[in-house]
């Protein structure tokens, strides 16, 4: 292992110790202020937020109930942390219309639980450049008790990442549920109780400035379940389950050492 693996897999050793083995749970987290990548805003670029017409406020995209009308837009965060909206055009959806209707203005509404796990996409215009944004939707069964909770963060810094969706799987390795991340970095996610592993969908996280590994419970996984998953054991059915939280691996601080949590 290289010097500077030596160097990165020490500090988060020292980070694990500050935070304590339980890590995760639902208790606050260290602000970072409108740093533009951590604590109450995401790192700096273009999401599409769900905001809630029937429900106020900016709903969790993976959490969303039948009957739910709710408008999609482009949220622009600069470095500083401060939002605009961009025009949208050519918004679609994954899911049957019969479950989700969008229409070419951006309103959404649930009209029936779909099955699993949704995309839905919005093009735009940043500099002159054309690009495309996805996000993830789904709507849990209110049957659904069983809940996982933790914090994504960046590195050593404690500091939460805003914005990263952090995906389940089943034994077979499909994904059956996610959740977004939301300030600090905290997120709870409704889950089947059967769930095997979990992730975090990697193409929510910039890079530059973080590689697509982090640290979790003293090994190294690189994201996507289907890469390198994390699995979970000894999920109890009907409570929240807290997890450790998911330390990604800043390009500041060096790079990660080979992942060693996906092995065999």
């Amino acid at each position: 292992m290289k010097n500077g693996a030596l160097v990165s897999l020490a500090a988060f050793l020292l980070a694990v110790l500050l935070i304590g083995c339980g890590g995760g749970g639902g208790g606050g987290g260290t602000n970072g202020g409108n740093g533009g990548s951590t604590g109450n805003s995401p790192y700096q670029g273009q999401y599409l937020e769900f905001v809630g017409i029937n429900r106020g406020g900016n709903l969790e995209p993976l959490s969303l109930e039948v009957g739910d009308a709710i408008q999609v837009v482009i949220a622009n965060y600069d470095p500083a942390g401060n939002r605009t909206e961009l025009p949208a055009s050519n918004l679609t959806c994954s899911a049957p219309s019969s479950d989700i209707s969008l229409s070419s203005n951006g309103r959404l509404n649930v009209v029936r639980r779909p099955a699993g796990i949704f995309s839905v996409s919005a093009r735009t215009k940043v500099a002159g450049v054309p690009k495309t944004i996805q996000q993830d939707g789904a709507a849990p069964p209110p049957s659904l008790t069983t809940t996982a909770s933790g914090k994504v963060i960046a590195g050593v810094s404690l500091i939460g990442i805003k914005y990263v969706q952090v995906t389940f799987y089943d034994a077979s390795g499909a994904a059956v549920a996610g959740v977004r991340t939301g300030d600090n970095g905290i997120y709870k996610a409704k889950i089947p109780a059967n769930v095997a592993s979990v992730s975090i969908k990697g193409s929510t996280v910039p890079a530059p400035p973080y590689y697509r590994s982090y640290y979790y419970g003293g090994k190294i996984y690189t994201m996507d379940a289907s890469v390198c998953p994390l699995k979970l054991i000894g999920i109890k059915s009907g409570q929240n389950n807290p997890l450790s939280s998911m330390s990604i691996f800043r390009q500041e601080d060096g790079p990660p050492p080979p992942p060693d949590g996906c092995k065999p």
